[in-house]
């Protein structure tokens, strides 16, 4: 499977290993194996934060690679909720938030899909990130959480005074959408704080 010792060494979790491999000059750490991952993506799928961060100390190992399945590191760590590898590999610069999927997801829209609180908080602190962007089927970040009642991340992004809640995708609004789903607790969260905003207008 084009698996060298270092992809082995990784994928097992060794990090005295690692650390003994990397210091072999004729060891080239930016191979990657069939699937076309690199070792930052075996060790961020292997949920091992301290070969990750063993990794990123390489400077011949691009974190923004993307494998066979068009995934980044970044974007794994996203997938598999693990918030600290996240945290992590946001401090590098080279690293993209804000590259979207060929549905025109962005990372930000995955997390709130499956209800990743600290995720979604890490993501909206960078400036770059739109959360009013829309992916393929017309939805925004609030849609996607709305859609799925995460009562939390829909109270999160409401509390901004940058979220667009009248914006709309292919068929309805963000109140269409919640009340097509029949998750009402979401609904009055949301009915609640636009008259919270309209009070503070008015006041």
């Amino acid at each position: 499977d084009y698996d060298t010792l270092l992809h082995l060494a990784v994928k097992g979790g060794y990090i005295g290993i690692d650390k003994l491999l990397l210091e072999q000059t004729d060891i080239d750490p930016s191979k990657v194996n069939k699937d076309d991952d690199t070792l930052l993506h075996l060790a961020v799928k292997g949920g091992y934060i301290g070969i990750v961060k063993l990794l990123l100390e390489q400077t011949d190992i691009d974190p923004s690679k993307v494998n066979k399945d068009g995934y980044t590191p970044f974007d794994l760590a996203v997938e598999t909720e693990l918030f600290k590898t996240v945290k992590l590999l946001l401090v590098r610069t080279t690293i993209d938030p804000t590259r979207t999927y060929e549905d025109g997801d962005t990372v930000l829209h995955k997390a709130a899909r499956r209800g990743k609180l600290e995720i979604v908080q890490l993501l909206l602190k960078i400036s770059r990130i739109d959360p009013n962007q829309k992916n393929k089927k017309g939805d925004s970040t609030l849609q996607s959480a709305v859609k799925r009642g995460y009562f939390d991340i829909v109270k999160l992004l409401l509390e901004r005074t940058d979220i667009d809640v009248n914006c709309v995708n292919k068929v309805c609004t963000v109140f269409h959408t919640r009340t097509v789903h029949q998750n009402f607790h979401s609904l009055i969260i949301l009915l609640q704080l636009q008259l919270s905003r309209l009070k503070k207008l008015l006041s």
